[in-house]
């Protein structure tokens, strides 16, 4: 699966928006559509809770004076999204972090991309393979395969259980989810961070570069 001839329509879409050429004037114009500055760095950032209600609960109580919808700046609910952070004091902003605080993209990947991906994973649940990991307070309740290498908290990478403690057949679908994770989406998330957090994305590749000398292939 590769990216393919665009279709007619979308070979349209392209023209009408930048014309038979991309224009600089154009895209800079496009680009400054998808920025939308924030006042100031927040200063409280809560833990990800997947009820709505609970986090509407939190809301209302840590800041009922300043959370009302008509208080409230609604960004778009499509389209792709910016919150940089360039705009700030630079004595606010935290040393490490990105220099966008939120992106949000759509249409991200392609609807074949899209269905790749899922047929990979409906086969990957056909195949059986089980998860095998303990549950514990610092893992997630919800049942989560952890395929490929493991580094954070050993010395060395090492393969996980869950990859390689599985049927032939198992194995056979999680190689397959994998490769087509590297072919095709893989490049598009290094993509958004090479463009948009270069800083981040020198320390990603120096730490791969520090994995691949301490342990070569």
């Amino acid at each position: 699966m590769g990216q393919g001839g665009r279709s007619k329509d979308s070979q349209e879409k392209r023209y009408k928006r930048w014309g038979d050429k991309k224009d600089k004037k154009k895209a800079e114009a496009a680009i400054q559509k998808d920025i939308h500055k924030i006042k100031e760095i927040p200063s409280d950032f809560l833990s990800i809770k997947w009820c709505g209600r609970t986090v509407q609960k939190i809301v209302q109580s840590k800041y009922r004076a300043t959370s009302t919808p008509e208080q409230l700046e609604m960004l778009p609910l499509n389209g792709k999204i910016l919150l940089p952070l360039d705009h700030l004091p630079s004595a606010s902003i935290p040393a490490d972090i990105p220099p966008y605080l939120l992106m949000h993209f759509e249409h991200f990947l392609t609807s074949d991309q899209q269905k790749g991906l899922q047929v990979r994973w409906d086969h990957l649940v056909a195949s059986g393979a089980e998860h095998l990991l303990k549950k514990d307070k610092n893992r997630s309740s919800t049942d989560t395969f952890h395929f490929g290498t493991w580094e954070v908290t050993g010395s060395v990478p090492c393969v996980t259980r869950e990859t390689e403690a599985q049927s032939p057949k198992a194995i056979l679908a999680i190689d397959d989810l994998l490769h087509f994770i590297k072919t095709y989406i893989a490049p598009k998330i290094a993509s958004v961070f090479k463009d948009h957090a270069p800083i981040q994305w020198e320390a990603i590749l120096w730490c791969i570069f520090v994995l691949i000398t301490v342990v070569p292939d």
